[in-house]
């Protein structure tokens, strides 16, 4: 039985309980910055790759956000559609700009970002 190393576990623990903690919300913004569409239109694996994704920009300052947005667009070209790596770039690069704009330099509320689909 192959285990992964005890650093990626408790990373993978620290994501699923944050991610759990905070669904309603990361789904509410998921919905709001794909523009409108319905989580059910999304494809699981794609919403999976946002919620983690969404979850460490907002809370974990000290991974950078550009790596987060460049794993998940990776994650997706693996296991997503063809689609997958645009649709998810697009919304954590509009993310990251609330985020910035914010001043990143704290935890986000998640129900302090506004979205702004014109970027």
């Amino acid at each position: 039985e192959a285990l992964a190393p005890d650093g990626v576990r408790e990373f993978a623990a620290v994501l699923v309980l944050g991610v759990t903690r905070h669904r309603d919300e990361i789904d509410t913004m998921v919905q709001e910055w794909s523009m409108n569409w319905s989580l059910e239109r999304i494809g699981i694996i794609e919403r999976n790759i946002l919620r983690f994704a969404i979850y460490e920009l907002l809370f974990l300052p000290d991974i950078p956000p550009n790596v987060t947005i460049n794993e998940a667009v990776e994650v997706a070209k693996r296991y997503g559609t063809n689609e997958a790596p645009a649709f998810i770039n697009g919304i954590l690069e509009r993310i990251k700009q609330e985020v910035d704009a914010r001043g990143g330099d704290e935890p986000t509320a998640l129900s302090g970002l506004s979205h702004s689909p014109s970027v």
